[in-house]
C-alpha cells in the first residue's frame, strides 16, 4: 500500500499499470459520478482506484506494490524485477 501523503493534489495523478500484469479490470459506478475500479494483476498485485466524473483519482490502494513518481505525478504498477543466480 502506498501513503497518502502526496506533494501534490491527488487529482493531479494518473496511473500507470504495466498492460502485461493486468489479468483483469472491473468497474462500478458509484453514486455523484465516481466510479470505483477493481485491476487485478499477476504476482497477486491488485489497485482499487477512485475516479470522479472527469476521471481524477480520488482514491487509490494497492496491495503488493507501486510506486509514486512525483516529477511525473503518477503512481506506477510494474512487473517485479527478477535476480538471477
Amino acid at each position: 500500500m502506498i501513503d497518502h501523503k502526496l506533494p501534490y493534489a491527488m487529482a493531479e495523478y494518473g496511473v500507470e499499470i504495466e498492460p502485461t500484469l493486468v489479468l483483469s479490470r472491473h468497474e462500478e459506478a458509484l453514486p455523484g459520478g465516481y466510479t470505483k475500479e477493481t485491476v487485478v494483476m499477476k504476482w497477486g498485485k491488485r489497485a482499487v482506484l477512485t475516479w470522479d466524473s472527469e476521471h481524477r483519482l480520488t482514491d487509490y490502494h494497492f496491495e503488493r506494490g507501486a510506486r509514486i513518481d512525483n516529477v511525473r505525478k503518477v503512481l506506477l504498477v510494474e512487473p517485479p524485477e527478477f535476480i538471477k543466480k
